[in-house]
Parts: C-alpha cells; sequence; structure tokens
C-alpha cells in the first residue's frame, strides 16, 4: 500500500496558511491582511516512491470600500423629556461591498438625549430641555468607518414659543419656534411704549436674535405672533 509521505503548502502571502486537524488540512485565508489582488497558492502531496501531485489554488482579495453615508440624517424634535424615538440607520449608511456593519452613537449631552443602539436600529431618549449633536460611526470588517451627524431638540411643547434668556444679560433676546416659520417679535417697555416691532424668519434649530443692547434696562413684554396666529406673550428682565 503506498502512503503519503508529505504535503505541504506553498503559501502566496504571509497571511495563508494550512494546518492538519487528524486527517484534514485546512487552508485559512486572512483577507484583512492582504492587499487587493489576485493570488495563487498550492498545496503538494508526495508519496512514498516520491511520486509528486500538486493543486494550485487561486483566491482573489478585492478592495474594500468604506461604507459611505447615501442620505442625511434629519434633525430630530422632542416636545418633552422622557420621550424616545427610533431612528434605522440602514436607512441612511450604505457599505458598496454588502458587508454587515457595526454602529456606535454618542450625544454631546447626554443630560439632553441618551442613545443605544441594537444591530442598526439607534434609539434615542430625551433627558431635559435643551440641545444635543449625535454624532453615528459606521465601521465595517476591515475597520474602515463614516460618520454622520445631526441636531436633536428638546423643548417644552406646551408653548409654542421658547423666549430665552431671562434675564438677558448680553443684550441678546432670542425667539424659538416649534417649526420653521416666520414670526412678527413685539417688544413693550413698562411705560407701554413698543421698542421693537419686527418680522423675522426663525427655526427651532436657528432661533431668531433680537437686538436688546440699546435698550434700557428694566421688564419689557415680549409679544410673538406667527404667521399661522399663534399668539405667546412673556415677561424678561434686561439687566
Amino acid at each position: 500500500e503506498n502512503r503519503l509521505k508529505e504535503v505541504r503548502y506553498v503559501n502566496a502571502t504571509s497571511a495563508d496558511s494550512m494546518t492538519k486537524d487528524g486527517d484534514v488540512y485546512v487552508i485559512s485565508i486572512n483577507a484583512r491582511e492582504i492587499a487587493a489582488g489576485t493570488y495563487e497558492s498550492k498545496v503538494v502531496a508526495e508519496d512514498q516512491d516520491g511520486k509528486v501531485s500538486e493543486c494550485v489554488i487561486s483566491f482573489e482579495v478585492k478592495e474594500n470600500h468604506a461604507p459611505v453615508v447615501k442620505s442625511a440624517m434629519e434633525n430630530v424634535i422632542f416636545t418633552a423629556t422622557s420621550k424616545s424615538k427610533q431612528i434605522d440607520l440602514s436607512l441612511y449608511i450604505e457599505d458598496e461591498d454588502g458587508e454587515a456593519l457595526t454602529y456606535s452613537a454618542s450625544s454631546s449631552s447626554e443630560s439632553v438625549v441618551k442613545t443605544s443602539i441594537s444591530k442598526s436600529m439607534l434609539t434615542l431618549n430625551s433627558t431635559g430641555f435643551g440641545q444635543t449633536e449625535i454624532t453615528v460611526t459606521a465601521t465595517d470588517a476591515m475597520s474602515k468607518n463614516v460618520k454622520v451627524s445631526f441636531k436633536v431638540m428638546v423643548r417644552d411643547g406646551s408653548k409654542p414659543f421658547d423666549v430665552y434668556p431671562n434675564p438677558v444679560t448680553d443684550g441678546k433676546l432670542y425667539v424659538r419656534p416649534g417649526e420653521t416659520e416666520n414670526i412678527d417679535v413685539q417688544i413693550v417697555a413698562a411705560s407701554g411704549s413698543v421698542v421693537l416691532d419686527s418680522s423675522v424668519a426663525a427655526d427651532p434649530f436657528a432661533p431668531a436674535m433680537i437686538d436688546m443692547s440699546a435698550m434700557l434696562s428694566g421688564v419689557y413684554n415680549v409679544k410673538v405672533t406667527s404667521g399661522s396666529g399663534k399668539v405667546f406673550t412673556q415677561n424678561i428682565v434686561k439687566l
């Protein structure tokens, strides 16, 4: 009976090899450590009579592409604390190679919003009033990644507008609507005289700035009216 004398492996790179498990020979290729290209390795079997048989193994390592953002992520508005929203990140990020991506997320202010992720599903939980920026990172099997950010606002939805700060200390008063719209801002002094009457465009993430620097210190009544007829009044103190 003629038996094998030797089976050896001629590797194509430093990242492919062969091991033996009982009577089974296992060839391993670590594509992560191999540059893109086509390669040939070889298995050589020799029997007791010195006869040799060879088997050439061809394999290709394709170029890895980093994941990309296929669609911008929209800003999010919460109208109360202790609310949650889920976002499927696979709708916004894709991988050309079809690899499963690993996601992570961070909030610039966890006192406003906290994040958690399960597979591709991002969950936002509102924890306090304010604004934060969420940054999502998607990483492929080769550790290439892409980042995408969006803003989250948590405000009191029972009020149509936020008028702040109160008191005004640096001469700047801000008016934030619950949605993008044109607003009329009227400021009346304690004497009853109208010291400002202006129409401005405002957005929850780009509030209107009212310059009060030329106004005397004191108490003022601020009246905000939207194009849709919403009216809000608030007394503020200007220092």
